[in-house]
Order: C-alpha cells, then sequence, then structure tokens
C-alpha cells in the first residue's frame, strides 16, 4: 500500500458529563429501545447498566446498549466492526493460499495478523474467554488461516511487519484497548471485510432480520472506510455507490444518519 501522511484524525469524544435524564451521561445517540454508547462512557458509568457486554448489556430501564467506536462524528457498533475484521481474514487468507507470488502471499499472511491483533482485542472487550472457541471455530472455517493465527508469536512477528512495510508512523491512528493502527490500513482491512460480505449477498437469509443485520453490516463498513480516509461528503456518496451499486445512495444515507453522533453528545 502507498503510504502517505494524513492530517490528525477528528477528535474522538471522551466521556464527557452532560444532562440526560436520571444520569448525568448524554449517550451517542438514542434510537427506538436502543442507546449508542461509547466504550469510554460505559467505562466511567458502570452504574447506568445492567448485564456485560456480549451478554444482555442494557440500561436500568430496559433499553438495549450498542458499544461503539467514535471515527469522525459517526459512532460504529463493535460488534460490526469485529465481524468485518473477521471477514477480511477469510478474504485475505484465500488470497495467502491461493497465490503463488511471494510478496502477495507475504503481505496477505501479515494482514491477517493485524485483522486478527484488533479483532482479539476488541472480543477479549466483548466476550472475555473467548478465545479458545474463537480459534475452535477458524480451524473448522478455514485451516490455513488458523495454522497462522494459533501461533502468537508468529502473529507478533506478523504484526512488526506489517507497521514497518505497510504503515506509515506519520499517519493518524485508530486505538482500541492496547491496539494501536494507522486509520489508511485500517480501511483497508474494513474495505476487504465488507468486499467479502458482499460476495455472499446472493446465498439467501434464514429471515428478514438476518437480511438486515446482513445489509447494515456491508454499508456500516463502506461508511467507516469513507470516515477513516476522511471523504468529503460528495466522494464518500461516490465511493458508497461504486462499491455497492447505483441503488445504495438512499440506504447510505439512512444509515449515516442512524450513526452520526447527537450534537448534544459532542
Amino acid at each position: 500500500m502507498k503510504k502517505t501522511s494524513k492530517k490528525p484524525m477528528p477528535k474522538s469524544i471522551s466521556s464527557k458529563k452532560n444532562t440526560n435524564n436520571k444520569s448525568d451521561i448524554k449517550f451517542l445517540k438514542e434510537l427506538n429501545g436502543q442507546v449508542i454508547v461509547s466504550v469510554e462512557q460505559y467505562k466511567a458509568h458502570p452504574e447506568l447498566f445492567l448485564g456485560t457486554p456480549g451478554n444482555n448489556l442494557r440500561l436500568k430501564d430496559g433499553r438495549e446498549v450498542l458499544l461503539s467506536c467514535v471515527i469522525g462524528d459517526m459512532a460504529f457498533e463493535l460488534a460490526r466492526e469485529a465481524e468485518l475484521l473477521l471477514c477480511s481474514m477469510f478474504f485475505l487468507s484465500e488470497i495467502a493460499s491461493s497465490v503463488d507470488i511471494p510478496v502477495v502471499k507475504a503481505q496477505a499472511r501479515c494482514g491477517i495478523a493485524r485483522a486478527y491483533s484488533l479483532y482479539t482485542a476488541i472480543k477479549d472487550f466483548l466476550c472475555p474467554g473467548h478465545r479458545k472457541s474463537t480459534l475452535e471455530n477458524m480451524r473448522e472455517a478455514d485451516l490455513n488461516l488458523y495454522q497462522i493465527v494459533k501461533d502468537e508469536h508468529l502473529v507478533k512477528q506478523l504484526v512488526c511487519n506489517n507497521q514497518y512495510y505497510f504503515e506509515n508512523p506519520a499517519n493518524s491512528k485508530f486505538r482500541f484497548g492496547n491496539e494501536s493502527i494507522d486509520v489508511e490500513y485500517l480501511a483497508h482491512l474494513i474495505e476487504k471485510g465488507f468486499r467479502s460480505l458482499l460476495r455472499g449477498k446472493d446465498d439467501g437469509f434464514a429471515s428478514s432480520w438476518d437480511s438486515i443485520d446482513f445489509t447494515c453490516t456491508v454499508v456500516e463498513g463502506c461508511i467507516m472506510v469513507t470516515q477513516l480516509r476522511r471523504m468529503e461528503r460528495k466522494a464518500a456518496i461516490n465511493y458508497a455507490v461504486k462499491e455497492l451499486g447505483p441503488g445504495s445512495k438512499s440506504c447510505v444515507e439512512v444509515v449515516s444518519r442512524m450513526i452520526t453522533i447527537d450534537k448534544e453528545a459532542v
């Protein structure tokens, strides 16, 4: 990937306090029966929540909580980000196992490790103790992928290689827990993830909800790429329409409104 220095990302929201009915916190977004909450807000105000991440997390008034990360002025659900990273790993694994060009194969393996490191950091937060089952699921789904990620030493080495060869230290960083990744490279991974999902769009769905969830994940991934790359609105819409198809503009606009942070929360 070509390395280019970019201006700093817009400052992410912190656990800034405002007025919100019974508490002094203003959530990122309040939807019908749901609230979008940043990880920082959740950690700073545990007394407001029932359940745990990945296990029926909700407010005491019963509303569902969607834990999210902030990029620009939008909040992206962590669970969807993890799914997109997982899809990017399968996509890159296919390249690593099918291409005979050593440089391309090595780059794909580095990308797998980089996606896996951020994926596990998110999953460790959302679902502590997941790693054994995660590795087992990967072993059953893609043995080549499993052979890479099962070796912690190899993953660390590949991540270091990726940082050295494919990430620009001058670029802004996306941070989650102890992970810090070049936003340009993260955009590359998320792009691979939603493109991988798009390849299966005609496979059919068990329910209308599965279809809606699939669409939201793909569209959110596409929008996330535009935010990571700091595209202006017109360029972002053009990118989405090119990636998702000419009929996608209205869907992209609806999802964008849904995940745009309320002004009162900033």
